[in-house]
């Protein structure tokens, strides 16, 4: 009997060794990825392709981001620089946000000059509650801004209490090129959307149309604001592409 019982409690020792070993790896599991940095996606084209910069690295050319690229979450310098060539392109350079399991999208026009190069800039931040946010900046500042063609007011601006799903904005400004880009705003997210707007010609009196078309997805994701960013992992907000007119 004595022997019975030495070998149930081994047994029971080890059973109980074995469970703690697995919480303690678990644990271990957690702790570590508690400590990694959180990361998020970046998408950059550019019309013609180009060089890309991240706080003066060279990441490589565009597009960038065509499958995934994943960032750790901050704010940097995003350069990017065009080839030499028989027509002398202008650099574009502006700071981004890289938020944790999101998309954040960057589409730019280079030009012979920063006035007539033209980008935007989408991303998004979590908010609370399942309505959606939309904050609107221009360069230059003072545009008109309209949420599927109905006047909102002027840039900067924040459009609060917003129906998730596809919208269409468009921001116009006196001598400058109007410019139309398809969002999609995600429940519980604010998109931020940052428009350089490029100056017209022939003295800066006319507008003219600029269409972004749906490239990345929320995941079905396009900010995911991909195209229009989406939050990555599950659904994720995504920006939206867009191409001149």
């Amino acid at each position: 009997m004595c022997y019975h019982q030495a070998i149930m409690k081994q047994k029971v020792g080890f059973l109980i060794g074995t469970v703690l070993l697995f919480v303690a790896i678990g644990i271990v599991i957690i702790v570590v990825r508690s400590r990694a940095p959180k990361q998020g996606e970046l998408k950059v084209e550019s019309q013609p392709s180009a060089s890309v910069f991240i706080d003066e690295k060279h990441i490589g050319r565009t597009p960038i981001g065509k499958t995934s690229y994943k960032v750790n979450a901050g704010e940097y310098t995003l350069k990017i620089a065009p080839d030499t060539g028989a027509v002398s392109l202008a650099n574009f350079q502006e700071k981004i946000k890289i938020s944790p399991n999101t998309l954040t999208y960057v589409d730019v026009s280079l030009s012979e000059s920063d006035l007539t190069t033209s980008s935007y800039v989408l991303w998004l931040e979590k908010m609370t509650g399942k309505k959606s946010e939309l904050s609107v900046v221009t360069t230059p500042d003072g545009a008109n801004v309209l949420l599927d063609d109905e006047p909102k007011g002027i840039s900067p601006m924040i459009i609060s209490d917003l129906t998730p799903g596809d919208h269409t904005l468009s921001v116009v400004s006196r001598g400058f090129l109007t410019r139309t880009i398809k969002i999609k705003l995600n429940a519980g997210y604010r998109l931020i959307a940052s428009i350089k707007m490029s100056l017209a010609s022939g003295g800066g009196l006319s507008t003219s149309d600029s269409q972004a078309t749906s490239s990345a997805k929320p995941t079905d994701t396009k900010p995911t604001p991909k195209g229009s960013p989406t939050p990555t992992g599950s659904a994720k907000p995504i920006p939206t592409k867009s191409t001149n007119a």
